[in-house]
């Protein structure tokens, strides 16, 4: 990073509050040079993530500094510079990227830019070629556009980066850059439509952030329904992948790891996160198929799936791993990558570590009962309310007493939990509340309770329910009947006539 002079023996910590108090100097407002060098150091601090920086810029580009220096300064000051320097616009992008991941990686290429710039007035002004009246001081956000060669608002031809910068890696990113801020609308007006076309233009520039921004947003319906098209957004992660596996094989790049890959070749090395995450979407596209009911292809799935359980232990891709192996009936593997996933806490793979352990999976997996209740107790964790089939398996695990000691009290509360679910009610143990107060083995007997959570499961088709619901029908219809018997009859039984006299015969 090109130094400043001023910050020789400040702790680095202070190197920011430093360099504001030098653009409060009255000094600096009549030294474009320096004006413009302090301005830029604060950018490549920012670039580089650092947090106070983006805040301090923020002040400075949309005016608030300046107003603080008139307001401390009563007399004319020439303000000729600062208003060169001011642009919301950039203000509002150093803003944004405080928090925004995206923005803040997308700007790293400007880097080159700025210290570019930087040294091309160093040496102007060291050569004195230029006198202070003709320096243009830089202006990020213009000098980006001007990059793309679509838009640009630059007046000076000093404001433009030098050739040497403007090669086609620095164009992509550029175009990467823009298209990213017309797609969330910082810094530009929001514009879907000259978003994809700068993400296309940075893709054909192979730009791996846009290739995969395209893509991501190809198979969004809900975001993007009028760019929905799951097959291109497939064709254009498979390509990335490609693509760079192409550039491996040229570089004479070797793989990790000991070759086996189970369904469909050898593994690959370290993954970067654009290669991570598109193989990523492809495993997740294969596994799960499309909306247009296509149909899976858990080969391929595989096949993606493990290259990132491997190299960055991403916990859906161990889970896919696990289930697809699972479906192979290869136990073992498929327990050993659920569990990888169940212990980062993705509930998928815990439902089906307490499903397997609960259940069993025979031959090669008995019932588990302690294993079953440890990672249904995890289930139950999970935010916002749980998972309700393990929530069911504790019910079912301490009513009868299965791994741990009896408790209906403790059943009829995780009943209870994975009955009340909002999004996924357990119907099976609505049914089970309704079993508990209907024989009351150990709990209240009440038949009228019971038949409530017997009809809620009913309505959502339960089986088990509907049967039982018909049995309590007949059984009261068959009490109704004798009722209306006895009240017939006066309340007395029923006596049967004969014909014979039970009179003795009277003898001589």
């Amino acid at each position: 990073m090109t130094s400043l002079q001023v910050l020789d023996g400040v702790p680095p910590a202070l190197h920011c509050h430093k360099v504001t108090e030098l653009l409060r100097s009255p000094s600096t407002h009549h030294n474009p040079t320096l004006l413009n060098h302090a301005v830029q150091y604060l950018r490549i601090k920012a670039i580089k993530g650092d947090v106070n920086a983006k805040v301090k810029l923020g002040t400075i580009l949309d005016g608030q500094l300046l107003a603080e220096v008139k307001a401390a300064c009563p007399g004319d000051i020439d303000t000729t510079y600062w208003q060169t320097i001011l642009d919301k616009r950039e203000a509002d992008l150093w803003g944004t990227c405080i928090y925004d991941r995206w923005l803040s990686s997308a700007l790293l290429p400007c880097i080159e830019l700025i210290e570019s710039d930087i040294l091309l007035k160093q040496k102007a002004d060291t050569q004195h070629d230029q006198d202070s009246t003709t320096i243009s001081l830089f202006r990020l956000v213009d000098s980006i556009l001007s990059l793309t060669g679509v838009e640009s608002n630059v007046s000076n031809k000093d404001d433009r980066p030098s050739s040497a910068t403007n090669d086609s890696k620095t164009k992509g990113g550029m175009c990467y850059l823009v298209g990213l801020m017309r797609l969330k609308g910082v810094g530009l007006e929001k514009d879907l439509e000259q978003a994809v076309a700068y993400f296309e233009m940075a893709s054909k520039l192979e730009h791996d952030g846009a290739c995969y921004q395209l893509a991501m947003m190809k198979e969004d319906r809900h975001r993007y329904p009028g760019l929905y098209n799951m097959e291109e957004s497939v064709a254009m992660y498979e390509k990335m992948v490609s693509n760079k596996q192409d550039k491996k094989a040229s570089n004479g790049s070797t793989t990790t790891g000991n070759g086996k890959d189970g369904i469909g070749g050898g593994t690959v090395a370290a993954l970067s996160g654009p290669d991570a995450w598109a193989l990523t979407k492809l495993a997740r596209a294969y596994y799960e198929g499309d909306h247009q009911g296509q149909s899976q292809n858990l080969q391929k799935a595989y096949h993606y799936a493990r290259k990132v359980a491997e190299n960055t232990g991403e916990k859906y891709c161990q889970f896919m791993v696990g289930d697809i192996l699972l479906k192979q009936n290869d136990i073992q593997q498929s327990l050993f990558w659920l569990t990888q996933s169940g212990q980062q806490g993705f509930p998928l793979a815990i439902e089906m570590l307490a499903r397997i352990y609960f259940e069993g999976c025979l031959p090669m997996v008995k019932p588990d009962y302690t294993l079953a209740y440890e990672w249904s107790l995890k289930g139950d964790d999970i935010w916002p309310s749980g998972l309700g089939y393990c929530q069911s398996c504790l019910g079912d695990l301490y009513r009868q007493g299965l791994g741990v000691p009896k408790d209906q009290m403790k059943s009829f509360e995780y009943y209870q939990k994975a009955a009340s679910q909002q999004e996924d009610p357990q119907n099976y143990a609505r049914y089970m509340l309704g079993e508990m107060f209907y024989h009351g083995n150990g709990w209240i007997q009440n038949i009228p309770v019971a038949k409530d959570y017997y009809q809620i499961a009913a309505q959502e088709q339960y089986q088990p329910a509907r049967q039982r619901l018909l049995e309590i029908e007949a059984y009261e219809r068959q009490q109704m009947e004798q009722q209306d018997i006895s009240q017939r009859t006066g309340g007395k039984p029923w006596k049967f006539m004969t014909l014979f006299s039970s009179r003795r015969k009277v003898t001589a």
